[in-house]
């Protein structure tokens, strides 16, 4: 990963730096989640703390696109726990609502609607292949959503604009 964030960021340098000292973060909370299937706090606080701090110097964003995006990443989720919860069906946990809206802060609104699309794209992939192997014997029953909000907000902060073009050249 750190290879491929040099390759991808080229400017400025500090958004480098920034970069490889979150993506450590990310996949110790993708593990974790996957070990646990809990995100813990003195990570997930830290890395809001952070992006909070250098949402409002990102290149080529405005300084409140940081702010709107921690917002609606967390209102989002905050929304589906909190139906889950009413439901008396856990569909997230609160790790999974901190970490979209420190995801929101780093990546800002557009990016980060993205990388939920994207999350939730592999993440239901993930469960369809988990539920068809509980007919073979495979009895797992919680499947962390975490993992997959960070793999959509990795492939997001280094693919947005790229995407965002070829959308655009294919409506």
């Amino acid at each position: 990963m750190f290879g491929f964030a040099w390759y991808r960021i080229e400017e400025p340098t500090w958004l480098l730096i920034l970069t490889l000292v979150v993506v450590p973060i990310l996949l110790a909370l993708t593990f974790i989640d996957f070990e646990t299937t809990f995100l813990p706090d003195k990570l997930v606080f830290p890395l809001a703390g952070i992006f909070l701090v250098t949402s409002f110097f990102i290149p080529e964003r405005e300084w409140w696109e940081g702010l709107t995006g921690g917002l609606v990443g967390y209102a989002i989720f905050f929304l589906l726990a909190w139906l889950g919860d009413r439901l008396n069906r856990p569909l997230m946990g609160m790790g999974d609502v901190k970490l979209s809206g420190a995801l929101g802060l780093w990546l800002g609104l557009a990016p980060l609607l993205l990388a939920l699309y994207l999350g939730v794209l592999l993440g239901g992939a993930v469960t369809l292949v988990v539920y068809e192997a509980r007919f073979f014997g495979f009895d797992r029953v919680l499947i962390p959503y975490g993992p997959y909000l960070v793999a959509g907000a990795l492939i997001s902060w280094f693919y947005h604009e790229s995407l965002f073009d070829w959308t655009s050249t294919q409506v």
